[in-house]
């Protein structure tokens, strides 16, 4: 039991009269949730002619019609002025492989490719695919191959015939996960969500993740195959927009009452609060925010826009009594994402405590706690100056002598350690 001080009362009474008285190395964006990381990337530009590029990790693999044939040449390229030639022949492949490392869910690669001959035999006359080492020779995943029927196909499907001499650019995204593939060609979408397949071994996400190698190969009937400008990437998501974060007020106490829990959000420079999915919107990725909420401003006056949301309190109460927490400073985090996908997040720092009458949230419950609840008398939910830790005592819309009183009743109370701020 703590003695009350016999000034309690006079604080009340005088406080109620004058209250009554003055009444936000990459280089290709997907949308924006995620973003294409470069691997390596090469335009054979900078080889001799007539030499295989190995300087810049290039292995050749396969040997084909021989190693004198499997060379960089100027007389054909894509862009700027040379690429690499390949020629193999029946079951004796010219394979040339450019290993990579990445644990990424999604890969890809892009590359230009062209076959200079179609003579309707079985086999193909050029292949892109992901590749690594199997039996004694290669396993090819998610194969994209220019027939020498004139049809190009990956994963078993057809995407579209080809034409003898012309370059074509091929993009592939891998999914190692769902086993899908997805093929582009000249900037069209062939194949959506193949269902990959490989040349010697079963198609599982072992297999994917244990990829060792890009590779561009002529396999069959001895035709003159070219590429050039080869990509390989990886898809990362894109880290999230900074946010500017703050609560408001920016102590909780688990003993009061409100419906809601007030949090404002700024962007970084270049991002608008208006392009905010509000039900994008969750606390520490477990509370939504109220959808039907959102205000819009510069509530701190700094010249930056900023929006008010809002989380259900008793939620709130709820989360935070599950995590064991009832005396601390806890930092609480508002993610969420614009519309057009690209995803912001920012934390801040709340003080929390159980304690009846403690307004301020500093673990004791003194003059500050009833001056504050006295200085915001016969507020309500809503007015700029409610603040719900003061709300303690029923009616529980507005600050109410019972809420002064009861403070006044736990005066002097306070933890064994107050919570540091």
């Amino acid at each position: 039991m703590h003695k009350k001080p016999n000034c309690i009362v006079m604080v009340v009474l005088i406080s109620m009269s004058l209250f009554c008285f003055a009444s936000n190395t990459t280089r290709h964006a997907l949308g924006n949730s995620s973003v294409e990381v470069v691997l390596f990337w090469d335009d054979f530009e900078g080889y001799d002619v007539g030499t295989f590029p190995s300087g810049n990790g290039w292995e050749l693999w396969f040997n084909g019609m021989g190693t004198q044939h499997q060379v960089v040449v100027d007389s054909v390229s894509s862009s700027p002025t040379k690429s690499l030639h390949l020629l193999g022949r029946d079951y004796n492949a010219a394979l040339a492989a450019r290993r990579f490392v990445s644990n990424a869910s999604c890969i890809g690669f892009r590359a230009s490719a062209r076959a200079e001959a179609s003579l309707g035999r079985l086999g193909d006359n050029a292949r892109l695919a992901f590749t690594k080492a199997a039996y004694g020779g290669s396993c090819e995943i998610a194969s994209v191959a220019f027939n020498d029927d004139g049809t190009m196909e990956s994963c078993g499907i057809f995407l579209q015939n080809y034409t003898v001499g012309q370059w074509y650019t091929i993009r592939e995204v891998l999914n190692r996960t769902s086993l899908k593939a997805s093929v582009w060609i000249d900037g069209e979408l062939r194949g959506e969500d193949l269902d990959v397949t490989a040349s010697s071994l079963p198609v599982t996400p072992e297999l994917l993740y244990s990829i060792e190698a890009f590779s561009v190969s002529q396999c069959y009937n001895a035709v003159d195959a070219y590429f050039d400008d080869v990509e390989v990437f990886e898809i990362l998501p894109r880290p999230p927009i900074e946010a500017d974060v703050s609560f408001c007020p920016d102590a909780f106490n688990l003993a009061s009452t409100g419906n809601w829990f007030i949090s404002y959000v700024e962007l970084s420079e270049g991002h608008n609060v208006t392009d905010v999915d509000v039900s994008s919107m969750r606390l520490n990725k477990t509370l939504q925010a109220d959808p039907a909420y959102a205000v819009c401003g510069d509530h701190n006056g700094n010249g930056i826009g900023d929006m008010r949301v809002r989380f259900n309190r008793t939620n709130v109460i709820g989360y935070l009594e599950s995590l064991g927490i009832s005396y601390a400073n806890v930092t609480l985090t508002v993610a969420g994402s614009l519309f057009n996908g690209t995803s912001f997040a920012g934390s801040a720092v709340l003080r929390v405590s159980a304690l009846v009458g403690d307004v301020k949230c500093d673990g004791r419950v003194g003059m500050y706690d009833l001056l504050k609840a006295a200085s915001i008398y016969a507020s309500r939910e809503g007015d700029e100056n409610w603040n719900p830790n003061a709300n303690i005592a029923p009616p529980w819309d507005m600050i109410t002598i019972r809420d002064l009183v009861t403070i006044a009743a736990h005066y002097g109370e306070k933890q064994p350690e107050p919570i540091p701020f």
